[in-house]
C-alpha cells in the first residue's frame, strides 16, 4: 500500500542549445528527483548550452539560469531571453508535447533576433 501514496514529481528541464549564429534550439527533458537534478547539472555545465529552465506542467518557470554558451549573447538579449522564453509559445509547445505525447524528450528549433527589431525576439 505504500507505493499507492509515493509519487514522483515530475518536472521539465528546458535547455536553449547554441548550434551556431541565429540557430538556438530548445531541448526538453521529463524528469523527477535524482534525474533531475542529474541532468540539470549538465545542462548547466555543458559548453552548447545558453541557457536553461524548469518548468511545471502548468508552464510556471521554478528555476531558470545561464550556461556556457551564454557568452555568445549580449547581457541584454541573454536577459531577453531569460525573461520571454518561459511565456513563449515555442517553449509551451515542447512541454505540451511532453505532456500530451507522455514522451520523455522533445525538441524544437528557434530563431533568435535581437532585441528591438521588428517581430517577436524568438520565432519558431
Amino acid at each position: 500500500m505504500f507505493f499507492l501514496f509515493f509519487r514522483r514529481k515530475y518536472q521539465n528541464l528546458v535547455a536553449v542549445m547554441y548550434e551556431g549564429p541565429g540557430r538556438l534550439r530548445l531541448n526538453a527533458n521529463r524528469k523527477a528527483g535524482r534525474d533531475l537534478e542529474r541532468a540539470k547539472r549538465g545542462a548547466m555545465v555543458y559548453e552548447g548550452t545558453v541557457c536553461w529552465f524548469i518548468m511545471d506542467d502548468s508552464g510556471q518557470c521554478l528555476e531558470r539560469g545561464e550556461g556556457p554558451a551564454a557568452a555568445h549573447f549580449s547581457r541584454e538579449e541573454l536577459a531577453a531571453m531569460l525573461r520571454q522564453l518561459p511565456q513563449h509559445s515555442a517553449m509551451i509547445a515542447v512541454i505540451r508535447e511532453l505532456l500530451q505525447y507522455n514522451q520523455d524528450k522533445a525538441s524544437k528549433i528557434l530563431t533568435w533576433t535581437q532585441p528591438g527589431q521588428r517581430g517577436s525576439a524568438v520565432q519558431a
